[in-house]
């Protein structure tokens, strides 16, 4: 092959290399610019259904979870809902480490359920209290579902440890080191009814709706 016919056939293959890299980047662009108009149409109806809603978090007690704390995350439209641990009453030191430890871990114990609470800040601008309110009430349990009982809650909404263990009898999740500081709350804004909030889902957040459905399908336990 000559050199003329070499050089030929490389600048054809780079250019058909640029060609692909340029159509990658406009495909890239674009997709960027429908999620920019996504997220902002979502923020709108946020918006006028909760206020201006900048953030949330705090803890949650999921039925389906009932001895792994959960620890809700949400930054405008982004969601998250970790379980990093286990509920303090259920750290052996509550029971038997020394004064300060036993008080310090079981500072938010409220018997039948211990530390199990719902308990999450809202921080914005003229929330809605009475719809936001609504909105994390319809995640509570019902009077009926709630009334089974621990082991109703087990049988009917499953347990994500047993339902993780197999046959083999132990439990197949990721390892997990006790933490025995749970994350500090912001009190900008917050709201509680008997001490205590569901976890509910936010209205025309696709991202939200995935997180949440997990919860909704558990549901929320709010002691009586």
């Amino acid at each position: 092959m000559g050199v003329i016919e070499k050089l030929s056939r490389d600048t054809s293959n780079l250019r058909g290399e640029l060609n692909a890299a340029l159509e990658e980047v406009s495909e890239q662009r674009k997709r960027l610019e429908e999620q920019q108009a996504e997220a902002a149409a979502k923020q709108k109806v946020r918006t006028e259904t909760f206020g201006e809603l900048y953030r949330s978090k705090g803890f949650i007690w999921m039925v389906n979870t009932h001895d792994l704390m959960g620890v809700y995350g949400q930054a405008g439209n982004a969601v998250t809902i970790e379980t990093p641990g286990k509920w303090d009453v259920l750290n052996e030191k509550a029971w038997k480490g020394t004064e300060k430890e036993k008080t310090d871990l079981r500072k938010n114990v409220e018997e039948p359920y211990g530390d199990r609470r719902q308990e999450l800040v809202l921080i914005g601008k003229d929330l809605k209290h009475e719809a936001i309110q609504e909105t994390l009430d319809s995640c509570l349990l019902t009077d009926e579902e709630f009334s089974m009982g621990i082991d109703g809650w087990k049988a009917t909404f499953g347990d994500y440890v047993l339902d993780n263990m197999g046959g083999s009898g132990h439990y197949h999740g990721e390892e997990e080191e006790d933490d025995e500081s749970a994350p500090a709350q912001s009190r900008e804004s917050s709201f509680a009814e008997n001490g205590c909030l569901g976890l509910g889902q936010a209205q025309a957040q696709e991202q939200v709706e995935r997180a949440l459905s997990m919860v909704r399908s558990s549901r929320m336990i709010l002691p009586a």
